[in-house]
């Protein structure tokens, strides 16, 4: 579902799995490397938390209902990056396991088609705090 962006966020930041990995804590049985290692934050581990942090707010804007274009579109974004990050084509070998096995189509694409749903309708509109903000604008216009 939508909270999936939140789930996956609060998975990657609490139970340490990153998606690019610490070099630091796999080489931790090198000690001479380790210690040879930079001690500031490489570009991936940047790449970790911000990828955490859109993660993060593509889902709370997508469950509370808060600027819902937006997130959902940025829901797009994210997913097709994690497409071509790993494509579902036939003749590109497996990149690792995966929950299945596909032809073309990956459930990161099926969310994405779900998103576009969302973003194309005007969802925000009936539910969440875009549509509280939408009626109070509108009884505010109507009033004057």
């Amino acid at each position: 579902g939508l909270d999936s962006f939140v789930l996956a966020q609060l998975n990657k930041a609490y139970a340490d799995a990153k998606a690019t990995g610490d070099a630091k804590a796999d080489t931790e049985w090198q000690p001479r490397l380790a210690k040879s290692l930079p001690k500031q934050p490489s570009p991936t581990r940047w790449i970790d938390w911000s990828n955490m942090i859109a993660l993060a707010a593509v889902g709370a804007g997508l469950m509370l209902g808060l600027f819902t274009r937006l997130s959902a579109l940025g829901g797009i974004g994210l997913l097709m990056m994690y497409y071509w990050a790993m494509p579902s084509l036939p003749w590109l070998p497996e990149a690792g396991p995966t929950e299945g096995h596909y032809l073309f189509i990956n459930k990161n694409v099926i969310e994405a088609l779900a998103l576009a749903m969302i973003a194309t309708s005007r969802v925000g509109r009936w539910g969440g705090l875009d549509g509280l903000l939408f009626r109070r604008r509108r009884i505010e216009a109507a009033s004057r």
